[in-house]
């Protein structure tokens, strides 16, 4: 008797975490559900690809994530010069957060020597955008270390 009720509780336990798992899994999103922009909290969250108008190249990738942090990339020696004056940069990682409707953020892009390799002045840039579909523009305040340098605009659309 003792063997019959120690098959049957495992047979029990078996069951109650056979249903546990198949309804935790039915509960949790699927992995296309999970990175489509509508489901997050800000219709910026997500990637772009456009254009950074007033920087040294413009082509650019942003990148939104839902908690706040964000990401600008381009191709790695677009500001290198024939004379070695030039500068390689890092990609760019920062905040946002939106504020009266609108997407306001900072990121910071590390800058070193085309020919040293030693650090030189930060890229920071500030800005201000909006969202309408998958279509993002907006303005940026731009600064190489301490001097302000000429405003940039953006121009952008989601990548689907």
């Amino acid at each position: 008797m003792t063997r019959k009720l120690t098959a049957i509780n495992a047979l029990v336990w078996a069951v109650i975490a056979t249903l546990a798992l198949v309804l935790g899994a039915s509960t949790w999103p699927a992995p296309a559900d999970a990175d489509h922009p509508s489901q997050h909290s800000s219709p910026v969250t997500g990637s772009w690809i456009g254009k950074v108008h007033g920087a040294q190249y413009e082509d650019h990738l942003f990148q939104f994530h839902a908690d706040g942090t964000m990401i600008s990339s381009n191709p790695s020696n677009v500001q290198e010069k024939p004379d070695g004056t030039g500068v390689n940069d890092s990609t760019g990682q920062g905040n946002w957060h939106m504020e009266r409707g609108k997407v306001v953020g900072t990121f910071i892009e590390l800058n070193a020597g085309q020919t040293t390799h030693k650090a030189v002045d930060n890229l920071t840039v500030r800005f201000t955008v909006e969202v309408h579909g998958d279509h993002l523009t907006g303005t940026a305040k731009v600064w190489v270390g301490t001097e302000q340098v000429p405003d940039a605009q953006f121009d952008f659309q989601r990548i689907v």
